[in-house]
């Protein structure tokens, strides 16, 4: 048998796939060697997990529209800085103490 192009074990790997069998009986049936035909599909990349690709998604840019920009945070003179480590926690008149007791606690525990 001559050398088969890329193009060829294309064709054949689609043929195989629709034809519901597995590669030892679709390999017998046209000729080839399933260990080929296998590692044909996995360089081509038409696996089974083919579509399911680690490969990030398309980046998209979002623009929002008649959105006004927060100015840059600073605290304001009544708030309370806490410094835990190398983290600071803002705590603003009107915190909310369980709220801040559950973040203290986080915090501490690293």
């Amino acid at each position: 048998m001559t050398r088969a192009t890329r193009e060829q074990w294309e064709q054949w790997i689609r043929q195989w796939q629709r034809s519901g069998l597995d590669a030892a009986s679709f390999a017998e049936r046209e000729g080839l060697k399933a260990e080929r035909l296998r590692w044909w599909r996995w360089q081509l990349g038409m696996g089974p997990r083919a579509k399911s690709s680690t490969a990030p998604p398309p980046f998209v840019e979002v623009k929002l529209v008649g959105v006004v920009e927060p100015k840059a945070a600073e605290p304001e003179a009544s708030a309370l800085e806490v410094l835990i480590g190398p983290r600071r926690v803002v705590v603003r008149p009107g915190f909310d103490a369980q709220s801040l007791r559950q973040v203290l606690a986080v915090l501490e525990e690293e």
